[in-house]
């Protein structure tokens, strides 16, 4: 892990990617480290973990941030489950795994969705929650997706494509060797 030095703290500027299997499985998340208390990071729809390196890299030492590579995103594994209970029961694992209870669970849009639910189905694994962008009941229509190319020979072309869209997810798209 690199850090670089500030006059009040170590600030983290790498985080360590890691690993679990759960079912068979591949979920894989960015543990920034640092003695602070524990955070869970939830990404929204079409994000992923490292959409969190900003919010690591501001709140330093305080916090170890573990922003989770939800399932179907990132470089987790693309499971053919996406119910709600999938998404909680994964979240909990990550937090087993890495010897965590008691953390405070942060979540935007669809992980602000599974945070709160996580903290109900699993309140010794949750001291304190914090969602943002989502309501109690989350029933957006996401088929306008359906449209969007999977593939594209070069990452600009896949955001030129996108149109509108692209400002939302620039953050999440990969470029592969192949395209």
């Amino acid at each position: 892990m690199t850090s670089t030095s500030s006059t009040s703290s170590t600030i983290l500027t790498e985080s360590r990617r890691a690993a679990t299997v759960v079912a068979g499985r591949r979920l894989s998340f960015l543990d920034f480290g640092g003695p602070g208390r524990p955070l869970l990071a939830l990404h929204g729809h079409f994000g992923e973990g490292r959409t969190c390196a900003g919010l690591a890299r501001e709140l330093g030492d305080s916090w170890r941030v573990i922003a989770l590579d939800q399932r179907g995103h990132g470089l987790s594994d693309c499971p053919t489950d996406f119910s709600r209970t999938g998404y909680i029961e994964d979240a909990a694992a990550v937090l087993e795994h890495v010897g965590v209870d008691g953390a405070v669970v942060l979540g935007h849009s669809l992980g602000g969705v599974n945070a709160y639910q996580l903290a109900a189905r699993h309140p010794d694994l949750v001291d304190a929650l914090v969602v943002e962008d989502v309501g109690a009941e989350a029933e957006g229509d996401l088929s306008f997706s359906l449209s969007w190319p999977h593939r594209t020979p070069t990452r600009a072309e896949l955001l030129e494509r996108l149109g509108e869209s692209a400002g939302y997810l620039v953050g999440a798209v990969r470029e592969y060797p192949d395209g």
